[in-house]
């Protein structure tokens, strides 16, 4: 479980802490919402909202869209054990192939960060500081 997401049900009394997190309600029957109608709603709400997540195909925002903003926004903060974990992968080369793509920007940054960490015993600068060094 995501920290954020915890933090989220920390915030729940104790008392309601029972079944689902998430009690949907039908406005029109006033009943719980069937978890298999759920996918549904989120797609007609997309539609609704006009976000196309892929116009070639005319595709508009599903849950699945939201599953893989998940995983795209914590590819980033987690290893890629974690977030096979978190997605509830079978095979971490699946997350990998899905959600650990980074550029080349994305890799000097990282790498230059974590050499910042460790000390710079020979004087070498990151990239953007060369820049601004040329600049002055």
């Amino acid at each position: 479980m995501t920290p954020d997401f915890a933090q989220f049900l920390a915030e729940t009394p104790e008392a309601e802490r029972t079944g689902l997190v998430f009690k949907l309600i039908d406005q029109r029957l006033q009943q719980p919402i069937a978890s298999h109608r759920v996918g549904e709603i989120v797609v007609k709400i997309g539609k609704r909202a006009g976000v196309v997540v892929n116009k070639a195909d005319g595709k508009f925002a599903s849950a699945h869209d939201l599953r893989r903003a998940f995983g795209t926004r914590w590819a980033q903060r987690v290893r890629p054990a974690v977030l096979k974990v978190l997605m509830r992968h079978s095979s971490v080369q699946t997350t990998e192939s899905y959600y650990v793509e980074l550029n080349a920007g994305e890799v000097a940054d990282q790498l230059w960060a974590r050499w910042g960490q460790e000390g710079n015993k020979r004087g070498n600068i990151a990239p953007e500081e060369a820049e601004t060094k040329k600049a002055q």
